[in-house]
């Protein structure tokens, strides 16, 4: 940790994968604290693990033709799993809202579907054999001007979706019956949140891969909402709390050596989320019993305190 920190002034890489982190821990803080509340992570399992297909589609056209990073070097492979993120976004969407398909059955299949056609894709590449490890586990510490501006460019259009219709996703997340009652559309507003989840998803493949970005989206908000009740709050204190735990797991990574079982900056860092929601739920139950033993040593000095009561006329 020391090491990162010594060297992180001097490196313009650790100073990008330091914004990577603080644009991230905002998306985390935001649409995290909307997927707790309306119990959807298999969701974002879902649509993180379906961005394979997107990104190995890309690496698959890249190797098909050589000139096409050169010609279009925008279409990187994380932008290819951005489309298939917002396709399965779309798909979700129409699938189970509008045709009404069971919700399990349609995230399972598109779960599958979209780690098998990366996989395809990946294999099919003309050319030298692709390492999907940076993919499946993240690459923080090679984050590119051009991925930074990617993901301050999502988490502008994420922010911007959380202020405008903040309070038709907490009606999503609590009873979607108010925005029938309200006169607005279900389908649009599931399909934004989606689209958001499918944004943030991007943005945190990048730090921790497609494998492990479900528990950084997760976890945070989970620690934070056993301590805390407003949402506002849970937003901060989780995005704050996401932040520290990126910090910490690329710290600690950095100065691992050969061998170690700290070597994974996208590993450490969920393990420290991990971490956070133990001591959070430690630190709830402790605060209840202390509150279950002020109350009843209030109800038994009260009991005393009381009078006695004055006796009848015979005496009793």
């Amino acid at each position: 940790m020391a090491e990162f920190l010594w060297e992180l002034p001097h490196s313009p890489l650790l100073l990008r994968s330091l914004a990577a982190m603080a644009l991230a821990s905002i998306c985390c803080g935001v649409v995290g604290c909307y997927v707790v509340l309306k119990r959807d992570s298999y969701a974002v399992g879902a649509v993180s693990h379906s961005l394979l297909g997107g990104v190995g589609a890309v690496l698959y056209l890249q190797g098909l033709f050589p000139l096409l990073e050169e010609r279009l070097p925008w279409l990187t492979p994380w932008m290819g799993g951005l489309v298939a993120g917002v396709a399965v976004a779309l798909l979700i969407t129409l699938l189970a809202t509008r045709w009404n398909f069971p919700m399990d059955t349609v995230l399972s299949a598109l779960w599958a579907l979209g780690m098998a056609l990366g996989v395809s894709f990946v294999n099919a590449r003309p050319g030298y054999g692709t390492e999907l490890t940076s993919y499946l586990f993240g690459s923080i510490l090679i984050i590119s001007p051009q991925d930074l501006r990617i993901i301050a460019a999502l988490d502008a259009i994420v922010l911007f979706m959380a202020f405008l219709w903040h309070s038709r996703f907490v009606a999503l997340a609590f009873h979607d019956e108010l925005l029938t009652l309200r006169g607005l559309s279900r389908t649009r507003v599931q399909l934004a949140f989606q689209l958001m989840v499918a944004m943030t998803v991007v943005v945190l493949s990048q730090l921790v891969g497609t494998v492990l970005c479900m528990a950084l989206l997760i976890l945070p908000v989970a620690a934070t909402s056993r301590l805390c009740r407003r949402i506002p709050v849970i937003m901060a204190v989780s995005g704050v709390l996401c932040f520290l735990c990126s910090l910490g797991g690329v710290g600690i990574s950095y100065g691992a050596g050969p061998g170690s079982l700290l070597r994974s900056p996208g590993a450490v860092i969920v393990e420290l989320a991990g971490l956070a929601y133990l001591a959070s739920w430690l630190l709830s139950r402790l605060l209840a019993c202390r509150k279950q033993r002020i109350q009843t040593s209030g109800e038994e000095d009260g009991r005393a305190a009381s009078p006695s009561p004055l006796p009848n006329k015979d005496g009793r």
